[in-house]
């Protein structure tokens, strides 16, 4: 089936979609649940930040992609608070 594509997304827009997945995750500051984004294209080890949507302090974010696609993510303090 195709998909229709609505409100300016582009076709660019949807096969990036299906190839990324999201990931929870708890902050290491205040404990709330946060999704990411997992980008393959990206190597299969990746470090970013990321602030938390509750708190909005930084989290470090250390994500693997195994070779069997499993994403193993750790989220720890960028400072210390």
């Amino acid at each position: 089936m195709d998909r229709v594509f609505h409100d300016g997304e582009s076709l660019l827009a949807g096969m990036i979609a299906r190839r990324m997945r999201r990931v929870t995750y708890s902050c290491a500051f205040c404990g709330e649940d946060n999704e990411v984004f997992v980008d393959p294209s990206g190597g299969r080890r990746q470090v970013f930040t990321e602030d938390c949507t509750v708190c909005c302090r930084p989290n470090l974010i250390t994500l693997t992609i195994e070779d069997d696609g499993e994403v193993l993510l750790d989220a720890a303090q960028e400072y210390e608070a």
